[in-house]
Formats: C-alpha cells, structure tokens, sequence
C-alpha cells in the first residue's frame, strides 16, 4: 500500500486545514491499488470548532497528492501527481 506524505496541511493560525484527495473511494471489486482512481479534491477544512470541522471550500484538480502552506499563510503548494507538477495556489 503506497502512504502519501502530507495529505493536510494546517494554516500557520490554525484556523484551517487543507486536505487532499489522493485517491477516490474504492470501486467495488477493485484488489490493487491502480484499480483505484487518482482523486481530484482540495478541501479547505475549518478548524475553528475542533468538535465539529466542517468542510467550506473544495476545488477540483488533476490528481493531487501532497499539500503544504507557506509560513505566511497565503499560498498552498498541491503536487499533482497525474500530471508531475506542482499547483500554486493562493489562500485568503
């Protein structure tokens, strides 16, 4: 079983996470792990109630793996591994 490194990042204020979606849910009567589908999900997760986090903006990419935060807090690096690049994107 392959383990992706960093599927969520945690904003510097802690407020938010943003996780990612390396593989979709498992078809029936799939054994391997190519059976699987590459995921296509960003989540921006609020942190804000621990007891309840709630999901408050997605965003559809091509196969995103890892996921880190600047230090500043306003930009998330998203590796996509179907396409062997890495996205940019800004946070507010």
């Amino acid at each position: 079983v392959q383990v992706w490194p960093n599927i969520a990042a945690v904003t510097p204020d802690g407020r938010f996470a943003i996780v990612t979606e390396p593989r979709q849910e498992r078809p029936e009567g799939a054994r391997l792990l190519r059976d699987i589908p590459a995921g296509k999900r960003v989540s921006v997760v609020d942190l804000s109630n621990p007891r309840a986090p709630r999901v408050v903006h997605g965003l559809d990419v091509d196969g995103p793996t890892s996921v880190d935060i600047h230090p500043d807090g306003r930009l998330v690096a998203v590796s996509l591994l179907a396409r062997g690049e890495v996205a940019l994107i800004p946070f507010d």
